[in-house]
Formats: structure tokens, C-alpha cells, sequence
């Protein structure tokens, strides 16, 4: 039998092995995305103060459409011009294709990675259009947000826990650790060193501050 001295040795190489890979990147993508996502509640706390200036109708909704569209926009410019957003650049970690890991990816390629997103988007824009042709678009914060029920909005609910499970399966699980969007623009994610960690982590305790300051914008629309 093993000694525990043997098997604290092995474990000790899995773990280096397991850090050796450049494609190990689920728990930085979750520190990366964190950061992204802060930096995209910035221009939608402005979006929230025209809201409250011009008193639109349906605020939470067209909220929720101003910030799917700003992510995919900032998700395409940065990865097609740099390779990398600014989360991930913090992180040490870089967008390539799959097969000869080139980078930055080409617009179009970029684009396909948000392809879900984008989707997610015009669903949701699509149901904007039903409730306003409908004459009830004042009312669809209450089902979209709110605990009232529509066809509509059942089909938009599923099709949003299905990309969200199937991206983290996949992230998680996949050999290359590639989600959905990865396989099907073709691309991976890989890791190298973090340039200052210091400020990575700095970056991470400041969305969390950036986060509680749009929670709290965000309750004044209920």
C-alpha cells in the first residue's frame, strides 16, 4: 500500500500538471468576468439616470437590453482588436482560435463567440415588440422582472437557463475547458502569467464595490 508520504507526492504532481495547462482557466474566467461585467454597469448606470430624466416606460427591461448590447459590443471590439478584454488581460488570459491559436480573432469570428448573447438580445427585443404592438409594453417589467406569467416570457426564461447551464457545463467539463460560444467560433481560451496579481485582485475587490453601488442604482427602478 501507499504511504501517505507517496501519496501526498502524487497529488502534489496532479496539481502541477493540472496548473501547467494553459487551458485551465474556469476559476480566472469567473475573476475576469466579474470585471468585465463591472466595467459594462459604468455607461448602464448613466443609461439608468436618462431613464429616471425622461421617465421611460418599462425601465428594467430596457435596462436589461441596453446591457446585453453594450457586453456584446465590448465582448466584439475587444477580443477582434486585442485578443482579450480587460478582465481577462488582468488575469493573464487571451482569446485564440482553436486550431492554430492565433489571435486577435477576426470580426466575424468575434462576433460568433457572442453569438448566444446576441441571440439572448433579439429575443429579447422581440418581446418589446410583442408587448408594445399588444399595447402593453408599460406593463412588461411585471413579467419579466415581476412573478406574472406569458407564453412569451416562459420561452424567453427557458432559452436563457439553457445557454447559461450549457456555457458553464461546457467551461467546466470540456476537455479544452471550452464553452458553447468557444466551440462554436472556433476558438479557446488560454492562460499565461498574470502580469501584476496585485492588481488583478485590486480590480476584483473594486467591481465588488462597483457591483453594491449598481444593485443599489438599480432598486430605485423597482
Amino acid at each position: 500500500m501507499e504511504t501517505f508520504k507517496s501519496l501526498k507526492k502524487r497529488a502534489e504532481r496532479i496539481q502541477a500538471l493540472q496548473e501547467a495547462s494553459p487551458y485551465r482557466t474556469l476559476l480566472r474566467r469567473m475573476a475576469s468576468g466579474f470585471i468585465d461585467v463591472a466595467l459594462l454597469t459604468v455607461p448602464a448606470m448613466v443609461f439608468i439616470i436618462v431613464e429616471m430624466v425622461f421617465s421611460l416606460p418599462a425601465k428594467q427591461v430596457l435596462l436589461m437590453a441596453f446591457f446585453q448590447l453594450t457586453s456584446v459590443t465590448y465582448n466584439v471590439f475587444c477580443v477582434s482588436r486585442f485578443g482579450t478584454t480587460v478582465g481577462k488581460f488582468l488575469w493573464g488570459m487571451k482569446v485564440v482560435t482553436h486550431q492554430n491559436e492565433q489571435t486577435p480573432l477576426t470580426p466575424k469570428r468575434a462576433f460568433l463567440r457572442e453569438a448566444l448573447n446576441a441571440v439572448s438580445l433579439v429575443s429579447l427585443l422581440a418581446l418589446m415588440v410583442v408587448f408594445a404592438v399588444e399595447g402593453r409594453f408599460a406593463e412588461i417589467d411585471s413579467f419579466v422582472v415581476g412573478k406574472r406569467h406569458d407564453l412569451f416570457i416562459d420561452i424567453w426564461t427557458v432559452l436563457g437557463d439553457v445557454i447559461f447551464w450549457s456555457e458553464l457545463v461546457t467551461a467546466a467539463f470540456s476537455r479544452q475547458r471550452r464553452a458553447v460560444h468557444d466551440i462554436v467560433a472556433g476558438t479557446v481560451v488560454i492562460k499565461g502569467d498574470i502580469p501584476k496579481k496585485t492588481m488583478a485582485v485590486a480590480a476584483l475587490l473594486a467591481s465588488a464595490v462597483v457591483f453594491y453601488a449598481y444593485n443599489q442604482a438599480t432598486n430605485v427602478l423597482k
